[in-house]
């Protein structure tokens, strides 16, 4: 039986509904964090996005500010569509994803194999993945340098309440 495993099938052990078939976005969200308050009477957002060309209105930043903002955060699903679209390009990540798509060409799983090997194989993957996505952060070399990436921010009491 010969096994040919994709991003798609791996994306599958996060359980993130990523799906080849989908066309590039225009933009990405690489990062959007809401600080504000509970009960939304305080608004605190700061987003991060990237996309092919500059946008009208849009503050761009540096790629040393990109990193800086973005820190060591990492969301799975943003991972895998990213990878595809050539937003993340890193040597150590790219690495890490032929790594795990070997080990699923190559261990495959014992017959009687159930939840638990599925679970332990993705906590593999998880740990392959993020130490070559923590490198790459660390390295600055995670994020394509085809994209331009903007930055706003608000804070503020909210106008709705």
């Amino acid at each position: 039986m010969t096994i040919n495993p994709t991003l798609t099938s791996l994306a599958e052990h996060f359980d993130v509904g990523y799906a080849l078939e989908k066309p590039e976005p225009e933009t990405w969200t690489v990062l959007h964090e809401n600080k504000g308050s509970s009960g939304g009477r305080y608004v605190s957002w700061v987003n991060i996005q990237a996309s092919r060309s500059e946008r009208d209105g849009r503050r761009t930043i540096t790629m040393d500010e990109l990193y800086r903002r973005v820190g060591h955060r990492l969301r799975w699903g943003h991972l895998f569509a990213a990878l595809h679209h050539s937003l993340i390009v890193g040597p150590s990540t790219l690495a890490a994803v032929e790594e795990c798509l070997h080990i699923l060409r190559t261990e495959l799983p014992p017959e009687d194999a159930g939840v638990d090997h599925r679970i332990s194989t993705t906590a593999r993957f998880r740990k392959i993945l993020l130490t070559a996505f923590q490198a790459d952060i660390h390295d600055k070399t995670l994020y394509s340098n085809d994209f331009v990436y903007t930055f706003d921010s608000h804070s503020g009491w909210s106008r709705s309440t």
